[in-house]
């Protein structure tokens, strides 16, 4: 209903009476769908609604026919009790013909068909149809900006920013202190149809932003003929090899066993004191 949006908020809201009230629910809050619910302050109490505990969530897969205690635990940890994923798992669970057909979820074919729905529950209303080359290949980034979706994607800032403001109203994705994330869940799942579809794509996609990193972080390229040398042995190597360890603060890029960078001040070679 989100298209009477404006009507609710502008009309309906204030023209209930003082001791009436109403509830909507939703997957998106209110102020991340119309900033003006905000003007209503303290008369619109958000509630969010988390993942569902273990205990719950293994009723919920019960109700619906699982019971088998290995697979009662697997698909709780596949999903981690996000809604979304255990309803998605029990759709799949109907289409294979029943629990058995679908097990613990090992299969890559079952996960990808559960991230696929995934997708298409996402992308189902056509505003946001423009969002999913980012939802499909933006995975590989841990936490994401304009800049970022503007590097993965290849576009320019200004479209890489209708797509974050696009992204930020939906619960799918999270706060982070540089920009936003997406839920580890939804990342996690949409990252192993990534590399399900295409290894290659996700292989390009990583170096592409290891080497937005490594310019963002002053590092060049190598020089001189240890360059040529190391390319004529190793023609398809990255174009970046970072090797640059300390205790400080890093950029992990893609999985943890992917690529990480730490990057830290080098001690200085001389013997005098640095100005």
């Amino acid at each position: 209903m989100e298209g009477l949006d404006d009507w609710v908020c502008r009309t309906l809201a204030p023209g209930l009476p003082p001791e009436r009230g109403f509830v909507i629910l939703g997957r998106n809050e209110l102020h991340r769908v119309n900033f003006d619910w905000s003007e209503h302050g303290g008369a619109v109490s958000n509630q969010p609604l988390r993942e569902l505990d273990e205990v719950d969530a293994k009723a919920y897969l019960r109700h619906y026919g699982l019971t088998d205690p290995v697979a009662l635990d697997e698909v709780y940890r596949f999903t981690g009790g996000y809604p979304l994923l255990l309803v998605l798992v029990r759709h799949l669970a109907k289409e294979a013909g029943g629990w058995e057909q679908v097990g613990a979820l090992e299969s890559s074919a079952d996960r990808d068909r559960i991230a696929t729905e995934l997708l298409e529950r996402i992308l189902r209303r056509g505003r946001v149809a423009e969002v999913q080359a980012f939802l499909e290949k933006g995975v590989v980034a841990r936490w994401f900006d304009p800049e970022t979706i503007s590097v993965i994607l290849q576009i320019s800032q200004d479209d890489a920013r209708k797509i974050y403001d696009k992204l930020k109203r939906h619960s799918f994705v999270e706060r982070h202190p540089y920009g936003l994330k997406f839920h580890d869940k939804i990342r996690e799942l949409l990252l192993e149809r990534l590399k399900f579809t295409s290894s290659g794509e996700y292989d390009r996609l990583t170096r592409r932003l290891m080497a937005y990193y490594a310019e963002k972080a002053g590092i060049e390229e190598p020089e001189s003929a240890n360059q040529t040398a190391k390319s004529s042995e190793t023609p398809a190597a990255a174009k970046y090899e970072i090797h640059i360890h300390g205790p400080a603060q890093g950029v992990i890029i893609g999985d943890s066993a992917q690529a990480q960078q730490h990057f830290t001040e080098n001690e200085p070679t001389d013997p005098q004191p640095r100005p």
